[in-house]
This record gives structure tokens, C-alpha cells and sequence, in this order.
């Protein structure tokens, strides 16, 4: 069930890679899918995106953007729990990150940015400024 809405939802929003759809699985098992909202949400955070950084997200971008909206729409959790929350979110686009002393490497185990289908590469950016900012919880259109 989860995992046909995390196949959905990463279809819905245009995204095609293995990490998006294992993304949107664990999100959607830990927070459930909010598609609705969380679609106007993404919309509004790609135009704010471009009008800033004068392209549209490449697919990591959008994922990491999904990350940091993720976080900070949870509000029930304790200040000092919002860096371990993000590091978990960022785990998926970026492919790797430390969660809870375990260390974690997606490509190790077959989730790599590469279209779900056809397996082919997803080009990335490479725009390592951008990817900073989102790293440190930057979410286009509101929050930091």
C-alpha cells in the first residue's frame, strides 16, 4: 500500500529516480502522505526556487526541498530533535548521511539517482552553493 502512493507521488510530481521513490516510501510510512497540500506546497517552493536561482531544482534539489518542508512542518518535535529529523529526510536525496550513529549509503545498496525505468542517470546541477544552502535547511518561498 505504501509503496504503491510513494510510486504515485513521485510520479505526481514529476520526479523519476530510485532515491525520490524510496523518499516518498519513507515518508510516507512515517508521516503519511499529506499529497494534497503537500503538492501546492512543492509548487510554490519551485517557483520560488527559480525565481532565485534562475533555473528549475534538478531532482535532488526538489527532494531536499521536500526534506526541509517535511521538517518544518512537523511542529511537535523538540528544537533539539530538528537536526537529527533533517539529516534523516536528506538521506534519500543526498544518497548517504549518519542517522543515529549508522551511517548510511544508498548507492552501496542500489538506490542511486537513476531513473526508475529506464535506469538511465538523472542529471544533476552540480550547483554546490545551492546544495549547501538546502543541506542547511533552506526551503524556497518561507522558512530559513
Amino acid at each position: 500500500m505504501s509503496l504503491d502512493g510513494a510510486r504515485a507521488q513521485t510520479a505526481e510530481l514529476g520526479l523519476r529516480s530510485e532515491r525520490a521513490l524510496a523518499f516518498f516510501y519513507d515518508l510516507r510510512y512515517n508521516q503519511g502522505s499529506g499529497r494534497l497540500r503537500a503538492m501546492q506546497l512543492d509548487k510554490l517552493g519551485q517557483r520560488a526556487f527559480t525565481r532565485e536561482i534562475g533555473r528549475l531544482p534538478d531532482e535532488q534539489e526538489h527532494l531536499l526541498m521536500r526534506a526541509n518542508r517535511t521538517v518544518e512542518r512537523v511542529r511537535t518535535i523538540p528544537p533539539a530533535v530538528t537536526p537529527f529529523m533533517r539529516q534523516r529526510r536528506h538521506v534519500c536525496p543526498l544518497g548517504r548521511g549518519t542517522v543515529g550513529g549508522i551511517t548510511f549509503d544508498l548507492h552501496q545498496v542500489g538506490f542511486r539517482m537513476r531513473a526508475l525505468i529506464t535506469r538511465e542517470s538523472i542529471p544533476l546541477s552540480g550547483d554546490t552553493k545551492t546544495l549547501q544552502r538546502l543541506q542547511s535547511g533552506w526551503v524556497p518561498g518561507g522558512g530559513q
